[in-house]
């Protein structure tokens, strides 16, 4: 019997779900029972493979597949979502956080048309951020609210004076 590899992506589906890679096929959670066994099904809806695993065991398996699967489409699915995950943090620029999400899953088979995919399924996460203030009260809410301090650990606010309306 050979040996797969087995690789538990948090989250690495589009909509933020558990993935299960065994030998670059991916499998969805489907069904947890009480006694801890867990479903996993082939994410292709024509494929019949299943696993149950009970924590680290695998209790009983079908790996017969029936589509091909291409290792690279792979390899930018796991990037996309870890990238997704991240964009939402709008100190770092895009490409900055494509090439860290790259170098530490150590995938060398993506290229620039890859990457533009990866780019371009970020932008809808980063423009998700709160309301703009419009007027003065709510950009003193705002500074109460939210702690701004300094790469040094100092309040970015000198004065913040709710009633005389001074920051």
């Amino acid at each position: 019997m050979t040996e797969n590899k087995i690789i538990l992506a948090k989250g690495a589906s589009n909509n933020f779900k558990d993935l299960l890679i065994i030998d670059s096929f991916k499998f969805r959670k489907v069904y947890e029972s009480i006694s801890g066994n867990v479903t996993w099904r082939c994410t292709m809806k024509s494929c019949l493979a299943r696993l149950i695993k009970n924590g680290n065991v695998t209790v009983s398996s079908n790996l017969n597949h029936n589509p091909n699967t291409d290792e690279k489409k792979l390899n930018r699915q796991i990037i996309r979502s870890a990238c997704k995950k991240r964009a939402k943090d709008m100190t770092d620029r895009p490409i900055k956080i494509i090439r860290s999400e790259i170098t530490k899953n150590n995938f060398d088979t993506l290229d620039y048309g890859d990457v533009k995919l990866i780019r371009d399924r970020m932008y809808p996460c980063r423009n998700t951020q709160t309301n703009i203030p419009k007027n003065i009260v709510e950009v003193q809410e705002f500074l109460v609210s939210n702690n701004m301090l300094s790469s040094k650990g100092e309040s970015m606010i000198a004065v913040n004076d709710i009633e005389k309306k001074i920051l």
